[in-house]
């Protein structure tokens, strides 16, 4: 059966749980690829449809939601299928990948990483203690607030510090922005190492960014 838009708007939802029609019997078609039509909700009355691509690795079944229709038609979806299915042939997981991606570190992780580590201090002693320490702190709060706490450690570039001391030091404080440009460096250069019991960094070496007192430069 030939995925089209029409149909995939048309078929009928299940009453109950979700049923999955998938895309063969045509030169295009993508092995492993299909909509998936689950049951009406209030939210979704005619029962939401999404595009997937399956495929077994390992001798383990694995599943990658590609994106929802309408939003997304079936042309598309498809397109997306056959890139994952080349990168399965060549070895790679998608489905580890993503869920990989989904729970890596952020940057407000890398902060309570480095108060733990570096600093070695809870976070309930807060504004306690050398006053030194809790600059440092102060000044992590800062770093997280600029580039994002909830933003992946993966997906921070020599960009994104450049434009946070750029815009310290715009504000006025020259010697503060190169000061939080250090505690930076030092923050990710942590991130090249795992953390005990973990097997992997939380950034990859490869990518890892180094800078100097002054202006941030990408190894």
């Amino acid at each position: 059966m030939k995925l089209t838009n029409e149909f995939v708007r048309e078929v009928p939802a299940p009453k109950t749980g979700s049923a999955m029609k998938w895309d063969t019997g045509h030169d295009s078609s993508v092995r492993g690829f299909g909509v998936r039509i689950s049951a009406p909700t209030k939210r979704t009355p005619e029962g939401a449809r999404s595009f997937f691509f399956s495929y077994r690795v390992d001798g383990y079944d694995r599943r990658v939601t590609i994106g929802e229709f309408p939003t997304m038609k079936v042309g598309v979806a498809r397109d997306h299928a056959a890139e994952l299915r080349k990168r399965v042939l060549a070895g790679e997981d998608p489905a580890a990948e993503k869920r990989e991606n989904r729970e890596s570190p952020t940057m407000q992780d890398l902060v309570d990483r480095y108060i733990t580590d570096h600093l070695h201090m809870p976070s309930e002693q807060e504004g306690k203690g050398d006053p030194r320490t809790n600059d440092v702190r102060r000044m992590l709060n800062e770093i997280a607030d600029l580039i994002g706490r909830k933003r992946r450690v993966k997906d921070v570039h020599v960009g994104d510090v450049e434009a946070m001391h750029r815009k310290i030091t715009e504000s006025g404080r020259p010697v503060r922005a190169n000061r939080i440009l250090a505690i930076a460096s030092k923050a990710f250069s942590l991130s090249l190492q795992p953390r005990a019991c973990e097997d992997k960094p939380w950034r990859n070496p490869l990518s890892g960014t180094r800078w100097s007192s002054s202006t941030p430069i990408l190894l």
